[in-house]
């Protein structure tokens, strides 16, 4: 397709713009070639992490929005009071957005008046919970997404898991394109790791339940006990007052005191994402046992950290959840087992502290499906492509 010598304008809808979990929409926004970013949140935080121009960033407020909140018969009211009061802000800044593009499902649905008043195309980015959980746990979501679907012209998705998650849901599969989140692998320098030494094993994320770093310590548990020389860092920790996260955070501390372990695991509780890189570069295996919660919440697609991780030269473990398969093409660029399979987890890793060079093989081909598949310029680019066919139907 022939891309038009006119910037393209792409007015950019976030809940809060920006939270550090949420860093890679950053690029989306800002590195796209021949478009112009701008958005519209509710909230500006982290400016200093995620830098944006005054005159590219609207923040609006419902001037009801204390009457509003936790109210959810009153949400399709504040929604429309809302599309008017951006729609306001953008003509009196003169835009003229070519492209509306909500970030998370539910800000799709937020953004469907709005989408209205601007006259142009909506494409809706779904990461994870917006699509796994909240479902499941508050039911109208599946009535609003189904005229999501309807009246939103694309849906963005990491994977074919999401993709068929979606499809699920009610979306039609032709509105479906897979928009994988990319890792900026010039900032991550590849490092030839060896295993002579044994496993310095590092788990990242927040302690909740579908993370499964219970799972992950289990199983290095067990491959200790089997023989395998390994230590374990846990980057992550329970959010204030949640009451699973500190259940789980117990269950490890517990399992971290076992005589296996007793001395081999570090935690090191929540850090600033620009040392994490750092952290997770001086280990030589990254473990993601991620799988499916009792409440239905799942990843999106991949984790971030996992695919930067394999990009710095990990070796990289994890299970068949989700879009992980994707990353991790099992025997070809990391080790693959089934969800909350420890035994089989501790298998491999007792396995790749004996299969030392097959471990170095892995990574360096880990490296290259990164820079083929995963990297934020290649995705940045298929964007831009992905906006360009929206223009030609719209």
């Amino acid at each position: 397709m022939k891309r038009s010598m006119k910037p393209i304008q792409v007015l950019h809808s976030i809940g809060s713009f920006l939270e550090i979990s949420e860093n890679w929409i950053y690029p989306q926004v800002t590195a796209v070639s021949g478009v112009i970013g701008a958005v519209v949140t509710r909230r500006a935080t982290n400016q200093d992490v995620f830098p944006l121009a005054a005159d590219r960033l609207v923040l609006y407020r419902s001037p009801w929005e204390r009457t509003f909140r936790g109210r959810r018969l009153l949400e399709p009211l504040e929604r429309r009071v809302v599309a008017r009061r951006i729609a306001s802000h953008v003509a009196l800044r003169s835009w003229n957005p070519d492209i509306l593009h909500a970030h998370i499902g539910t800000q799709g649905w937020l953004s469907l008046d709005l989408q209205q008043k601007l006259e142009v195309p909506l494409v809706t980015s779904f990461y994870g919970a917006d699509a796994w959980l909240l479902p499941e746990r508050v039911r109208c979501w599946r009535d609003r997404y189904r005229r999501l679907f309807a009246e939103g012209d694309l849906f963005l998705v990491e994977g074919p898991a999401m993709r068929a998650r979606l499809t699920d849901l009610g979306c039609p599969e032709g509105k479906i394109v897979i928009q994988r989140i990319g890792a900026a692998v010039d900032t991550l320098p590849w490092i030839r790791k060896t295993f002579w030494d044994g496993l310095n094993i590092v788990m990242v994320g927040r302690f909740v339940e579908k993370k499964g770093l219970i799972d992950g310590l289990r199983a290095c548990a067990l491959a200790r006990a089997q023989g395998a020389e390994l230590h374990v860092t846990i980057v992550g920790d329970a959010k204030d007052g949640d009451a699973t996260g500190e259940r789980l955070k117990a269950e490890m501390q517990a399992c971290a005191a076992e005589s296996a372990l007793a001395g081999r695991v570090h935690f090191m509780g929540f850090i600033p994402l620009d040392q994490i890189h750092g952290v997770v570069a001086a280990h030589n295996l990254f473990l993601c046992p991620s799988k499916h919660a009792s409440d239905g919440d799942a990843e999106g697609g991949s984790p971030v950290i996992l695919t930067e991780a394999m990009a710095a030269g990990l070796l990289c473990v994890g299970t068949r959840h989700c879009d992980i398969p994707e990353l991790i093409l099992d025997g070809t660029t990391g080790w693959l087992c089934a969800e909350g399979d420890v035994d089989h987890m501790a298998r491999i890793l007792v396995n790749a502290s004996q299969q030392l060079e097959e471990g170095i093989r892995l990574t360096e081909a880990g490296r290259r499906h990164v820079e083929d598949h995963f990297s934020v310029d290649r995705q940045m680019d298929q964007l831009r492509g992905v906006y360009d066919s929206v223009l030609s139907i719209a």
